[in-house]
């Protein structure tokens, strides 16, 4: 972890650190799941991934557009954009998910919801560490 640290931007490294919360909820969830129903467990972990996915495309495209000298506006701007259409995203994921599989989509609703929770703990994180 402490070589993904390394950047000295504060953007990059809060991306990794919701990565990291991400994945715990992910094999926390899946992990749980599993026992009480397979299908369950496989929403979760899809949901659940999705945000992972996202997170680490947030990281790279950030560290491309630092990289290429893009103004702080631009940046701003495709961030807020890239946010904006995760919900149409995770739309198509379930309507997908709904056609195409027997994944249970409370689970996988559920999995994509636990974004909320790795932005509560993030923030709780930073609260006891001031």
């Amino acid at each position: 972890m402490k070589q993904l640290l390394q950047d000295n931007n504060e953007f990059s490294i809060h991306m990794v650190r919701m990565t990291f919360w991400s994945v715990g909820m992910t094999a926390a969830g899946t992990i749980l799941l599993f026992f009480v129903d397979s299908y369950w467990a496989e929403g979760w972990f899809l949901g659940s991934i999705f945000n992972v996915i996202f997170f680490l495309f947030l990281r790279s495209a950030y560290r491309r557009w630092i990289a290429h000298g893009e103004t702080l506006d631009f940046i701003g701007i495709k961030i807020s954009s890239y946010g904006f259409m995760r919900l149409p995203a995770a739309a198509i994921l379930l309507v997908l998910t709904v056609v195409c599989t027997h994944i249970s989509v409370f689970a996988l609703v559920a999995g994509l919801l636990s974004l909320r929770l790795s932005i509560f703990g993030e923030g709780l994180r930073g609260v006891i560490k001031k």
